[in-house]
């Protein structure tokens, strides 16, 4: 990993883009556990980019203003907890030949990147982008993802008979996550389980209105829509959950 050839604090004054004023103000601002960086972003006296762009020419790494999660290695992604991506402000972008880049906010934070060579068996390639660029890709990667694998459990149901799966549902294992029977409403239901454990959602909305039903997970505080279920299907999906519940 790269080393800065200066401190932080001497990176910004001698670029002039924060007075030792503002540095001071940090200083005494800054709760435990808080980066100085962040301090200064949030007092308004130092510009993200700026920063990122900084931290790049200072560690002698790659910068990178914009992330599209269109273009994300969704199997690198899956192997991140969130919750991990979003501590330590880094997201893996792709992986070419045996090389994995991934992007942060913080260079100084290298710990992670020693777990993410370990993890994923490669080199790591680390390039810079600003923290709120990483958390907004974060935020929208894991969404996506958590959509694409709910809604591929949909398929198998779309051409069952209800009148089958009602009546094996009071027989069937209460296993949530680990039930091989293939009867496409205990799928759906086991899946949308395991998906939350995965997503390390802390709620999970099944949501019923006029037209359609809809299965929502909360996220850090955040809700995201998972899947929508087809609305008919919905007496075999409220069975299924009170079997589950006793």
């Amino acid at each position: 990993m790269a080393t800065a050839r200066k401190s932080f604090e001497a990176i910004l004054l001698d670029r002039s883009w924060v007075s030792a004023q503002d540095l001071d103000k940090a200083r005494q601002r800054k709760k435990p556990g808080q980066e100085l960086a962040d301090v200064l972003v949030e007092m308004g006296a130092l510009e993200p980019q700026r920063l990122a762009r900084a931290l790049a020419q200072e560690y002698r790494l790659p910068f990178q203003a914009h992330i599209d999660e269109n273009s994300l290695d969704s199997k690198l992604v899956s192997k991140i907890p969130i919750n991990y991506a979003k501590k330590n402000r880094l997201l893996p972008l792709s992986s070419i030949d045996g090389t994995v880049t991934v992007a942060i906010a913080d260079p100084a934070n290298f710990e992670p990147l020693d777990d993410l060579r370990i993890l994923f068996g490669a080199h790591i390639n680390a390039l810079i982008a600003p923290a709120e660029v990483i958390a907004e890709a974060i935020n929208r990667a894991y969404d996506q993802a958590s959509a694409t694998s709910a809604e591929d459990l949909m398929i198998d149901l779309q051409e069952e008979r209800l009148d089958v799966v009602a009546s094996e549902l009071a027989s069937e294992p209460l296993d949530l996550l680990e039930s091989d029977d293939s009867a496409p409403i205990i799928k759906l239901v086991n899946g949308v389980l395991s998906q939350a454990v995965k997503d390390r959602a802390s709620d999970i909305h099944v949501e019923v209105f006029e037209k359609e039903m809809v299965v929502r997970f909360r996220v850090d505080g955040m809700m995201y829509d998972v899947l929508s279920p087809p609305k008919r299907f919905q007496p075999a999906i409220t069975s299924r959950v009170k079997v589950m519940a006793g």
